[in-house]
């Protein structure tokens, strides 16, 4: 192993056995548990062959899968863990299987890799079937080196160490701190790579955490600032992209991930977050009972004193710069602050959402946000119709007549189109095509032809002493000029989004919309999980403990209607099952008579619902600027906007004793890029490193016919430490010499 990456054989027992830290739970769970992973762990403490016979017997039902079958996406859906799985029982409990047992799992580890290895051209780079089959063939390779299959796991080996360093890390490295899936997918897909990871450095003389600082954007670090960012105030993840309500859950799923990405690279960060989940998640709730001995195996106490805890992070950041493009901005790091999340940036693929230019508000509660449950493959409301498009989120529609938006329903039978007025559909092209990326440069390329991924730019991001600011440009995820797909012509050629967050709870928006047909109806979306009050221009939002007001400065006297149901051109498209982040009512808010230009502008006050008198707002405007001039009972804010050219504002505050606290145009002390995206074109790169193809797979799940995150899936760390160790030592050897 190098230096003191992952856990030792020893050190393992030591905890189970004698460290109160440690061996109540991991007795308990070895003692109570099953599945091959944990069979396997119980042989290395107890040493009981009976066991490994148990680990085998569960295996060969775990791993009966033919090849490809009954199709190539669902074989390794199905299979997301088990390749891992069968690396762990041939690893831990060699000396108490037979040499038929072993026969058998190294037959069917070279039936699985041989048929990844044929079948993974077609994988798309940013859908998560692509790390999950190349996690799988490292495993394989690093596993059978050495043994009868020497020939195959040199293949395996050679080949994913290409795959990883050549397509999939610097892939990784574009998008950086962050993964468009959502979090029903960023465990099999990060966890994949976070396993190889640690399974490659702690069997090989390699360490991929520092190649990735040095050659892949610190993509693994990056990780888990977007998991840091990305947990809300009431330790729930965001929701964007493909997402349903068991996932977002930090307890099960997130504190093993964190642990593998930290127990070889001893994250400060990693250490910290991984005993924030554990503090709050109910007792053993951070791992399953089964999986509760992977603590010991995973999280080293004694690094607890060097953790870095996340509220010593600035309150927002920029994640993926140039390429998501997302914002999340906190008024700080307790349960009663504010988190504002905005979505800037480009599409990436399957199981992502058209969600470009969309924000969510939470305090107390979801306030408002998303509407896209991923309810079940094929379902009117994920599918066919509603979660995939830009309906469901925070976002701008302009209604063209007769605008197309592809479905799998739409594409056979083109009177079943459903025209919301929103975002160009970028999951099926016309031509029913989903997976078109196998790498980066593919990917850039059909940015800005073919597919068109381009959706959006973040224009400026300040993090600033009274406010936050962001602007985006999300004209081309609206069919326009250069960027109109499916046989649209273009309907808009301006829509940009302009974010202020006043701290703590105050968020101004503002919105330019130009459409190439002054008839085309423009409409604010805003989506309620509860019934919205509606009062004139102003409105409220209340959600158990939490309440949002909103105010419509501009356009003066707007429409402002509730629609219901999940209602899209007349129609209802609810979910198959209804989730915590699913309400299915939204608020549109339009202009009284069409015209080519408008503009929005939005006043929100995220609050408690005892708080009956939110801050007042009044709206000033002339030709250059729209104005809009709030005051909180306190300080009075003026804020202005450019209404035409470049994305531009200033910014006053001040308190009612005449003191000024702010003065400054909006993006004075913008942030730049910190690393990631480049194009070759518009996006600037910052300090962090090459951009590069990425790669991914569609593996909805990591465990079998049944979604389940990384659980038990992080054993691989452990091999090496059995008795025959020569054979890793033997793998080292055929590295250094390649």
């Amino acid at each position: 192993m190098i230096g003191n990456a992952g856990t030792t054989l020893a050190v393992f027992q030591q905890r189970c056995n004698s460290n109160p830290d440690y061996m109540q739970r991991c007795q308990s769970a070895l003692a109570n548990g099953s599945g091959p992973e944990n069979r396997a762990a119980a042989y290395l403490i107890s040493g009981n062959n009976a066991v490994c016979s148990d680990a085998f017997t569960q295996l060969q039902m775990v791993a009966s899968d033919v090849p490809g079958k009954p199709d190539q996406h669902s074989f390794i859906s199905n299979n997301g863990r088990t390749m891992l799985q069968m690396a762990i029982v041939y690893d831990w409990c060699n000396p108490a299987l037979s040499d038929p047992q072993k026969q058998w799992i190294e037959n069917q580890m070279t039936a699985f890799g041989d048929w990844y290895v044929s079948n993974s051209a077609a994988l798309d780079v940013y859908h998560d079937d692509m790390n999950n089959v190349w996690s799988a063939v490292a495993l394989a390779g690093l596993t059978l080196k050495y043994t009868s299959k020497d020939s195959q796991a040199t293949t395996y080996l050679t080949k994913a160490d290409q795959q990883w360093k050549q397509v999939i890390l610097p892939a990784l490295a574009y998008e950086a701190d962050w993964w468009h899936e959502g979090f029903t997918y960023v465990q099999p897909s990060v966890g994949s790579a976070a396993i190889y990871a640690t399974a490659w450095t702690i069997a090989t003389d390699e360490d991929l955490y520092a190649w990735a600082r040095a050659n892949a954007n610190d993509v693994f670090e990056k990780y888990l600032l977007f998991h840091a960012y990305s947990i809300r105030p009431d330790y729930h993840y965001v929701y964007f992209g493909d997402s349903s309500d068991n996932k977002q859950f930090i307890e099960l799923f997130s504190r093993g991930l964190i642990d593998t990405l930290t127990v070889t690279s001893h994250s400060p960060l990693g250490q910290a977050l991984s005993v924030e989940i554990r503090d709050h998640s109910r007792p053993y709730y951070d791992y399953s009972g089964n999986d509760g001995w992977q603590v010991a195996l995973l999280y080293d106490k004694a690094l607890d004193g060097a953790a870095t805890p996340r509220s010593s992070l600035p309150t927002a950041r920029w994640l993926s710069p140039g390429a998501a493009d997302v914002a999340i901005l906190r008024s700080g790091w307790t349960a009663n602050d504010t988190f504002i999340w905005l979505s800037c940036g480009d599409y990436f693929g399957a199981h992502g959402h058209d969600e470009a230019g969309a924000f969510q508000v939470f305090r107390h509660s979801q306030l408002s946000g998303w509407d896209g449950y991923y309810d079940n493959f094929d379902s009117d409301h994920w599918a066919n119709y509603y979660s995939q498009h830009s309906v469901h989120a925070n976002t701008l529609s302009i209604y063209e007549p007769g605008e197309l938006f592809p479905t799998s329903i739409s594409l056979a039978d083109p009177s079943q189109n459903v025209n919301d007025g929103g975002q160009r559909v970028l999951r099926r092209d016309k031509n029913g095509s989903a997976f078109p990326n196998p790498d980066l440069p593919t990917y850039l390329k059909n940015k800005t032809s073919g597919t068109m991924y381009e959706t959006g730019d973040l224009k400026t991001f300040e993090h600033g002493s009274c406010h936050d600011y962001v602007a985006c440009d999300v004209t081309a995820a609206y069919d326009s000029p250069g960027f109109a797909t499916d046989g649209n012509p273009p309907k808009v050629s301006e829509v940009t989004r302009q974010f202020v967050f006043l701290r703590p709870e105050i968020l101004v928006v503002f919105d330019r919309v130009q459409s190439t047909d002054p008839s085309y109806k423009k409409s604010f979306l805003l989506h309620s999980l509860a019934q919205p009050s509606i009062q004139g221009s102003s409105f409220s939002i209340t959600n158990g403990p939490g309440r949002l007001f909103g105010q419509t400065l501009l356009p003066a006297s707007a429409n402002i209607s509730v629609v219901q149901n999940f209602m899209v051109d007349g129609k209802p498209h609810p979910p198959f099952q209804t989730g915590m982040e699913s309400g299915g009512t939204r608020l549109e808010i339009s202009p009284p008579t069409p015209q080519a230009r408008d503009y929005f502008l939005h006043v929100f006050d995220a609050t408690d619902p005892n708080q009956t008198n939110p801050p007042t707002a009044t709206a000033q405007e002339d030709s250059m600027n729209a104005i809009a001039i709030i005051d909180d009972g306190t300080q009075t804010y003026t804020v202005s906007f450019a209404k035409t050219g470049a994305l531009a504002g200033h910014l006053t505050v001040k308190t009612h004793a005449g003191q000024t606290l702010c003065d400054q145009p909006l993006g004075a002390m913008a942030q730049n890029p910190d690393g990631g995206a480049t194009d070759g074109a518009t996006h600037q790169t910052g300090d962090g490193g090459p951009a590069a193809p990425v790669q991914s797979g569609c593996g909805c799940q990591l465990g079998r016919r049944t979604p389940a995150p990384l659980c038990a899936l992080l054993l691989i760390v452990f091999i090496g430490m059995r008795t025959g160790f020569r054979r890793c030592l033997g793998y080292r050897a055929f590295h250094r010499s390649r």
